[in-house]
């Protein structure tokens, strides 16, 4: 029997950016809220803001080098993968597929070890000047170098990438928010079960871990029923093992891809690290409350863009370049009105709602909150633009905002926060993002011009 290719029709992609993107918002609303939840729980259960936030200091970490050692592969899937599933060229996609495949497998290993690495380094650094390190209370670094070296072992089995460019290639994002809230709901569970039997901080890693494991080991192993199901598995066993037998061009993209990926965990993930080395756990808690709230949108963007990708890639290998910059404005539009929406919500209600799901010991964590939903509506606006330079195959350009916007945010931050204490994450945010949103958005249209226009 011959392969199945089949995806999405051609026609209506207004309507199915709509529809995957309201599916895949649903589970990512339900997701969220659930973590907003876990962590309410987990913040009474330790009731010490040090505990609390050397839980989020230790989760934040994995998940800062699973990014930062990730080649986002799904990105290669959808872009070169759209035009082989045009041609219906089975021997194509299982060499795309195996070569995503190993390289999640190398970037697995390459994330755990730069972790264990990069941890002794900073051990090393503080035994030697003990006076630059915050107070942590009762807990050690060595005690959180052995809950770092457990708790990073879930970066071996975080090979997701590869898994979801498949399903986004082949239109099955229903599956994709099924499998988004394994994690949260696993971990909320899980929370509600320590919360009651005290089991503390060991705990709560533990809970965390599990569910985050479960969660990765998920995806691979749904991708490849998909592959099975639609008679492709046969052609990514026998493609080629090489990963220097590749098609033109894939390597260039995903190098840089990396590279942008990498500046994109940080910019995610390094605030909480930054936060933890500067004002230490207790305040850290107070950030990462503020922060859970922001990404109740900054999550949702993130997930349009998963669902806006393919939709422009086919476009491009359709060669409709026209629509596509049309596209591209609505849909930051359409980011920016909600985005606001939510952060007048916040403004409005967010010193009752820490209050009643905290109690006292957040206070500000609702303001820093307003700041970061901010940032988060302007970069949730710039993903569609970013969305273009990847479906044009310029990844490098992407890379070189989200630079310099990490410079932008750095300087703001170490030049204020003596002056505004917690405050400057939030500011330094508002400004880097700004600074993104002009940028890319001119630098997309202008891409977009000196490409060739659609002939239509």
């Amino acid at each position: 029997m011959s392969a199945d290719f089949s995806t999405a029709p051609p026609d209506g992609i207004t309507g199915r950016i709509i529809a995957n993107s309201s599916l895949m918002g649903g589970a990512r609303a339900v997701t969220s809220i659930l973590g907003l939840a876990t962590l309410i729980i987990t913040a009474r259960a330790l009731d010490d803001p040090v505990a609390f936030g050397t839980v989020l200091f230790i989760h934040a970490y994995m998940l800062f080098f699973a990014g930062l050692a990730t080649f986002k592969s799904w990105q290669a899937i959808i872009r070169f993968g759209s035009e082989h599933l045009k041609r219906k060229d089975a021997g194509s996609l299982g060499r795309l597929f195996r070569f995503g495949f190993m390289l999640d497998f190398i970037a697995a290993i390459a994330a755990y070890c730069l972790a264990i690495a990069l941890f002794s380094v900073f051990v090393a650094f503080a035994d030697s000047n003990p006076k630059l390190i915050p107070d942590l209370n009762d807990m050690s670094l060595s005690t959180i170098g052995n809950y770092i070296g457990l708790y990073c072992l879930v970066l071996l089995v975080r090979q997701t990438s590869t898994g979801t460019g498949i399903f986004r290639l082949f239109d099955k994002f229903g599956v994709l928010a099924l499998r988004a809230l394994i994690m949260p709901t696993l971990r909320f569970l899980g929370a509600c079960l320590a919360y009651f039997m005290g089991w503390g901080i060991t705990g709560f890693l533990c809970v965390w871990f599990f569910a985050s494991a479960i969660s990765y080991l998920a995806l691979p192993l749904l991708a490849v029923l998909e592959l099975s199901k639609r008679r492709l598995l046969t052609n990514v066993w026998h493609a080629k093992k090489s990963l220097s037998q590749t098609e033109p061009g894939l390597w260039p993209f995903v190098l840089k891809t990396n590279l942008d990926s990498t500046l994109g965990a940080f910019r995610v993930h390094f605030p909480s690290l930054l936060i933890m080395g500067v004002f230490g756990p207790a305040l850290l808690a107070i950030f990462r409350i503020a922060e859970e709230i922001a990404r109740f949108l900054s999550r949702g963007t993130k997930l349009f863009d998963q669902v806006l990708y393919p939709e422009l890639s086919r476009l491009v290998a359709d060669g409709r370049l026209r629509a596509l910059h049309g596209i591209a404005v609505k849909s930051a539009l359409a980011i920016g009105t909600i985005s606001l929406v939510l952060t007048a919500i916040v403004w409005a209600f967010g010193d009752q709602l820490v209050e009643a799901g905290l109690g006292e010991g957040f206070d500000g964590a609702s303001i820093l909150a307003v700041l970061l939903l901010s940032a988060a509506a302007l970069t949730g606006a710039a993903v569609p633009f970013y969305t273009v330079f990847y479906v044009l195959l310029k990844p490098g350009r992407a890379a070189w905002i989200q630079g310099f916007a990490i410079i932008a945010y750095l300087v703001i931050f170490f030049s204020t926060f003596k002056i505004l204490g917690l405050f400057a994450a939030g500011w330094a945010a508002l400004a880097g993002a700004g600074f993104e949103m002009i940028v890319v958005s001119l630098w997309a249209s202008h891409s977009l011009k000196r490409h060739k226009t659609d002939p239509k």
